[in-house]
C-alpha cells in the first residue's frame, strides 16, 4: 500500500485540508475544534474514511457533515473528539481519540482488531498547543478558514501528524 499524498507537495495538502474544512460548514466552538477538525482532514488525505464515532454504531449517511464525511456531533462532548476509521489498505480499525485539555489538544491513535488493540499495539500520542497552529479568534469567523491557522504550522502539523501517528497505526503508509 502505497502513501495516497505522496502526489502533493505541502502547501497543496494544506490547502487540500482547508478546502475540506471550508467546504464542510462546520460550526467551532474554540481553537480545539478547529485543530480537531484538521486532525479528521488529514485521516482523509492518507486514505482513512470515517466509520463512526468512538464505538457506536456508524451514523446515518444523511447525518454527516459534507466534504469531511464526519458525523455531525462530532464535538457533542466539550473536551473529548473520538472517531473511527477503516482504510482500504488495512482489515483494521483505527482510533483516533482527542481530549481538549485547556490551550492542549492530546491526540491519540490506535490500531483495533476485532474490536480490541493489536497484540503489538501502542497508543501513539501528540500534544499540541492551541496556540502554535490556530490564530486567536480566528475559528470565531466563518468566512476565516484560510486565514484561521498559521500556514507553515499546519504543513508542520501535517507532518508531525503523520510520524507520530499514521506511520505508527498503519506503517504501510510510511513506505511510499
Amino acid at each position: 500500500c502505497v502513501l495516497f499524498a505522496t502526489a502533493m507537495a505541502a502547501e497543496g495538502e494544506r490547502l487540500e485540508v482547508l478546502r475540506k474544512i471550508r467546504l464542510s460548514l462546520v460550526s467551532l466552538r474554540n481553537a480545539n475544534d478547529a485543530l480537531a477538525v484538521a486532525v479528521f482532514g488529514m485521516m482523509q488525505l492518507d486514505g482513512f474514511y470515517v466509520e463512526g464515532l468512538d464505538t457506536s454504531v456508524p451514523p446515518d449517511e444523511n447525518d454527516r457533515v459534507p466534504e469531511l464525511n464526519i458525523p455531525k456531533t462530532w464535538n457533542a462532548s466539550n473536551d473529548v473528539y473520538a472517531m473511527r476509521y477503516k482504510h482500504p489498505c488495512s482489515s483494521l480499525v483505527f482510533e483516533i481519540k482527542m481530549l481538549a485539555n485547556a490551550e492542549r489538544l492530546f491526540v491519540h491513535g490506535l490500531a483495533i482488531e476485532d474490536g480490541m488493540a493489536t497484540e503489538d499495539a501502542t497508543d501513539h500520542e501528540l500534544e499540541l498547543k492551541d496556540a502554535e497552529y490556530v490564530r486567536g479568534g480566528m475559528w470565531e469567523d466563518d468566512t476565516a478558514w484560510d486565514d484561521m491557522f498559521y500556514p507553515n504550522k499546519l504543513d508542520d502539523l501535517l507532518a508531525l501528524f503523520r510520524a507520530r501517528i499514521v506511520w505508527k497505526i498503519l506503517p504501510e503508509l510510511n513506505q511510499g
